[in-house]
């Protein structure tokens, strides 16, 4: 009974000093195979692998764990519990991982492939030193370059035998030459492609980077921490405790003097994270520094491969995946006219590829990740300063796909970014300066092929995708924006990618007998931009001292923010200059304090003495997102006053425009409005502008069918359509300086439809003048609050009646009828009506605005005359057609009677046929 205790506690102390035996074994945290690289073939079917542990100070350890292993294409290779592995016999590739309590080993890669004739496979044990460059043509590798190795000197090589590892080591190329020693053999090797080295050979694989373990730059290892976050891996700043080599005890990094500049514009590394170049010998004072703790990146990248020797090669290679990079960057530059830059580049990781052996040569590398920034611009030998925040995130896909029987490639080039970025510029303040700097910051992913072991001579920069935000800039004085009419400060932040083809890729692609006819991707998107102006009204141009000017600036809607929500616009100045080129006459009207989203600014103001608004009133805008003393006002636009210009609807055969003209018809000053292949053409007999208006500066107009019957119409003010069907047809007219009017026949009837000038409905009520209508106008501001006016062809007269319709019921009046002719043209000036029936006798009459006549005139020239505009100070311009040339009259007023004064060819000016329709926007008495 006793001696059974004694059992027991015996049993009870060897399990716990067995527990804690367990428990006080060294953790695994790295998992190593060797080789890194198999080659299997039928001579040689199984090779064994080696696995070792380390724990997390990087200590090879001993573990009693079960190792597990995996192959991701088991069919092909497969792997048992001693490691042992085996090819199947068939043509192809695996990826194998080993994994202990959770820790998955750096993926290998096992190829199963037929030697070529002539070809041997060494060990890596019977080369005695890792191979070397020997000689390169150019500055990287290509096919016929040569390379050093040794070999055991009991190998039995012989020139031109093809020498391959069937292993890690990157070996593959045809002896040249040979120097046998007692313990070695030198030999040089020629670089050859992949087909001499195999007779047969297929990869196809998808390698998850995600599962490799990243390798820090050499030249940031001091400065960065790896964090595993779920699947990616995440690269952080350590906190500094201390200063260390190119890093202030702040933490900024890098300062380059100005007698430095010449050695890093040689790309030269330079103590901490960057490599930067400067424009090519600019001798400026640079500084950069990184924040600490505001650099990060992650991955979830995949590395795609298909290569298939039988099927002509090379197929597929790419790079696709989630990638992020999150930084801070600070940076001053001295700008110099003629342009000067600065571009810094850190690649702060590298993920290497799980290929080795011969394959290495071009199938192995890295994906170095990293962030890049880039500044510059022009100025007056100006000290600029810059902060410049990143937070990108995208989605892409960069590679080459390659057609199996031809011999081109084409990049694949996909994106969708998304990026968030602000800025602040430290401006100097010096007198009348110019200054338009940018900065970009991005975050990329490259491709980089070849052995990593043979240094930069053998890696090809193939592939890269960049993903960030660029800021342009321009910032000026006041008044010297005012000077210069074709210049205005201001400022626009946009996101980016950019993917594609590097340095390297087409002579990578050479060693392929391959070629890369396609260009990048390069997509941009504007995200911010200094707030832009959509109008700046006066209710007068021309105004005495003491006169009440009302002023109304509106902001375009699409720049008043610069992230969403966040409101961007500060405040608003007014200035007026008297004489532009005297810096003194410059004085400040008003300066409006913006309220929170708001677009529409008013201010009544009264003028201290004469002047023209059009001329001297400037408005400018001052927002959150930058300030500074000198440059922090951005011109939004000088004042303009209701057009009297002329404007013309011109027609070719296949398109309608409206334009406007200068008063002497000598220039066209803008197009207003346009539908393409919607010209009366013979193809198109129905289509094109059929009619339009101009209220205040914005034009309305009709595109679509034009006749009665219905068809397909769009009504149009500005740039925005307002209404489009299939069956209605729309005449329309401005209504006054704040309205626009259209009369609607459907089939329900005819109606009255108000919109304002962005194209928001008003008003809709039914009239009951009945007739067919013709283009409509309001005569007055006064009366458009009870009453519209508009044309129709009263069929029980026969006749083209003008005619009153009341707002409130839409009962009508006829104020004016004639007989039904081609002269249906009304105009409205001022205080009166002109009624021109100039097809039949030439003859202008002039009625007030009840239709009662005034005065009756009389046009000398005859023709086929089309339309007329009553122009400012007294003045008629008439429009005529002889044989599809156009011609304009301009006539003046002399005693009741109208002498000929000018004709000017508008074919010529125009050469586009014919003009249809005129307009004045607005008479100034």
């Amino acid at each position: 009974m006793h001696q059974g205790r004694r059992l027991l506690v015996l049993i009870f102390i060897a399990s716990v000093l067995l527990v804690g035996c367990r428990a006080n074994e060294t953790q695994v945290a790295r998992i190593e195979i060797s080789p890194g690289f198999l080659t299997l073939n039928v001579s040689s079917p199984s090779k064994s692998l080696r696995v070792d542990f380390f724990d997390e100070d990087g200590n090879r350890i001993a573990s009693t764990s079960e190792v597990n292993w995996t192959s991701s294409n088991p069919e092909i290779v497969s792997v048992d519990d001693e490691g042992v592995v085996r090819g199947a016999g068939v043509v192809g590739s695996s990826v194998l991982f080993a994994e202990v309590g959770g820790v998955k080993s750096d993926p290998i890669t096992v190829l199963f492939a037929d030697l070529a004739p002539g070809a041997v496979a060494l060990s890596d044990s019977q080369f005695i030193e890792p191979p070397r460059v020997y000689w390169s043509a150019g500055e990287k590798i290509s096919p016929g370059d040569q390379f050093r190795v040794a070999v055991d000197p009991n190998t039995d090589l012989q020139l031109g035998d093809v020498v391959l590892s069937s292993e890690k080591l990157p070996v593959g190329g045809r002896v040249v030459e040979i120097t046998r020693e007692s313990d070695r053999h030198i030999l040089i090797l020629e670089l050859v492609p992949v087909r001499e080295m195999y007779s047969n050979i297929r990869l196809n694989q998808s390698i998850s980077l995600g599962e490799v373990q990243p390798k820090l730059s050499p030249s940031v290892s001091d400065y960065y921490t790896l964090r595993k976050d779920g699947d990616r891996t995440i690269f952080e700043l350590k906190s500094f405790a201390h200063s260390t080599k190119g890093l202030s005890p702040e933490g900024h990094i890098i300062q380059i003097q100005s007698s430095a500049v010449e050695t890093f514009s040689d790309s030269s590394d330079m103590d901490g994270f960057f490599t930067c170049d400067t424009s090519e010998n600019m001798d400026i004072p640079l500084s950069v520094s990184l924040l600490p703790s505001s650099v990060s990146l992650s991955q979830d990248l995949f590395f795609d491969l298909n290569y298939d020797e039988i099927t002509g090669g090379l197929q597929k290679m790419s790079v696709r995946g989630n990638v992020e990079a999150t930084f801070e960057t600070q940076v001053s530059i001295e700008l110099q006219r003629g342009g000067s830059f600065l571009t810094c580049e850190a690649e702060l990781v590298e993920i290497p590829l799980p290929i080795g052996g011969p394959l290495s040569l071009f199938f192995g590398g890295a994906v170095p990740l990293g962030v890049a920034f880039e500044m510059g611009g022009e100025a007056n030998f100006a000290n600029i300063g810059a902060r410049l925040n990143i937070d990108a995130r995208s989605e892409i896909e960069v590679g080459f796909i390659c057609s199996a029987a031809g011999s081109n490639c084409q990049t694949i080039s996909e994106a969708a970014a998304e990026v968030k970025s602000d800025f602040n510029w430290d401006i100097p303040s010096e007198y009348q300066m110019r200054i338009e700097p940018y900065i970009e910051g991005n975050g990329f992913a490259r491709l980089s092929l070849g052995s990593r072991l043979l240094k930069k001579q053998l890696r090809w920069d193939t592939l890269i995708a960049k993903y960030g935000s660029q800021v342009t800039s321009s910032f000026a004085r006041t008044i010297d924006q005012i000077v210069d009419e074709d210049y205005r400060s201001g400022y626009e932040l946009n996101r980016f990618t950019s993917l594609g083809p590097d340095v390297d890729a087409l002579v990578f692609l050479n060693f392929f007998k391959l070629n890369l006819p396609s260009l990048e991707l390069q997509t941009s998107e504007d995200i911010v931009s200094s707030p832009k102006l959509a109008s700046f009204r006066t209710d007068k141009d021309r105004f005495q001292a003491g006169d009440l000017v009302n002023l109304e600036i509106e902001l375009d809607p699409e720049t008043l923010d610069f992230f969403p929500g966040i409101y961007n616009v500060s405040k608003l100045h007014i200035f007026r200059s008297v004489n532009t080129e005297s810096p003194q006459q410059l004085k400040k009207v008003v300066t409006l304090e913006a309220q929170d989203a708001q677009r529409v600014f008013y201010y009544g103001w009264t003028a201290p003495d004469p002047g023209t608004a059009s001329d001297e009133l400037f408005a400018f805008v001052e927002t959150k997102l930058f300030e500074n003393y000198f440059y922090g006002n951005f011109e939004l636009g000088k004042a303009k006053t209701p057009s009297t210009n002329p404007f013309l609807l011109v027609a070719d055969d296949y398109n309608d425009k409206i334009v406007e003209m200068s008063p002497d018809f000598s220039e066209v000053i803008d197009i207003k409005a346009t539908e393409s292949h919607l010209g009366k053409g013979k193809d198109n007999p129905n289509y094109g502008i059929t009619n339009f208006s101009v209220s205040n500066g914005t034009v309305a107009y009709v595109a679509g069918d034009g006749s009665l019957s219905g068809g397909f119409s769009k009504f149009v003010i500005g740039d925005e359509t307002v209404v489009s069907g299939a069956n209605d047809d729309f005449w329309f007219a401005g209504a006054n300086d704040t309205l626009t009017g259209v009369v609607r026949l459907d089939t329900n009837g005819a109606n009255l439809d108000l919109y304002d000038h962005d194209g928001n409905s008003v008003r809709s009520i039914d009239y009951s003048c009945g007739g067919r209508l013709e283009p409509f106008v309001v005569f007055h501001p006064e009366m458009t609050e009870t009453h519209f006016a508009f044309v129709a062809l009263d069929h029980s007269y026969g006749d083209y009646s003008l005619a009153f319709a009341s707002l409130d019921d839409g009962s009508c009046q006829w104020i004016h009828r004639v007989p039904q002719t081609h002269g249906n043209n009304y105009k409205v000036v001022g205080e009166s009506v002109f009624y021109g029936d100039l097809v039949t006798n030439n003859k202008i009459v002039q009625m007030d605005l009840m239709g009662n006549v005034e005065n009756q005139y009389t046009i000398i020239n005859s023709g086929y005359v089309m339309d007329f505009v009553v122009a400012p100070e007294k003045s008629i311009i008439v429009f005529r057609r002889f044989e599809d040339d156009s011609f304009v009259d301009i006539y003046e007023w002399d005693n009741l009677i109208l002498s000929f004064s000018k004709t000017i060819n508008l074919s010529e000016k125009f050469n586009m046929g014919k003009v249809w329709r005129a307009e004045l926007d607005s008479y100034s008495p």
